[in-house]
């Protein structure tokens, strides 16, 4: 939630300590993905990207974590990683599209608008 509302640094200390308190957890997908979003958040995309990738090497289906992976490439250039991230998604969520996202309540409405872009740049259907 810290993450949504733009706290970033207070999100990356409480995901911190939860992954801590339970590193077995089987839905720490949700806290990895918790991470790249407050770091993509930040503006620090490399260590987005990390997380997102943790994210979605414990749970494939998260949807999120593949919209922050496929932004962060986005945001650093990097667009042949960004279409494959698209790719790589489409083939575990053949419907998913970047209408998706309002599932997540961004707080910051001009981060939201950037996040969309940079989904719809890497490839990514409305």
């Amino acid at each position: 939630m810290l993450g949504i509302l733009g706290r970033s640094d207070e999100a990356i200390a409480n995901q911190e300590i939860a992954i801590r308190s339970n590193p077995l957890d089987p839905s720490i997908f949700f806290r990895f993905s918790g991470l790249a979003l407050a770091h993509y958040m930040a503006g620090r995309f490399e260590t987005a990207i990390e997380w997102a990738e943790r994210a979605i090497h414990r749970m494939p289906r998260w949807y999120f974590a593949h919209f922050v992976l496929a932004a962060s490439h986005v945001a650093l250039g990097h667009e042949e990683d960004a279409v494959k991230t698209v790719k790589s998604c489409q083939k575990v969520l053949p419907d998913i599209c970047v209408n998706d996202l309002d599932r997540v309540p961004l707080k910051d409405t001009d981060k939201l608008n950037e996040l969309r872009a940079r989904l719809f740049k890497a490839g990514f259907a409305k």
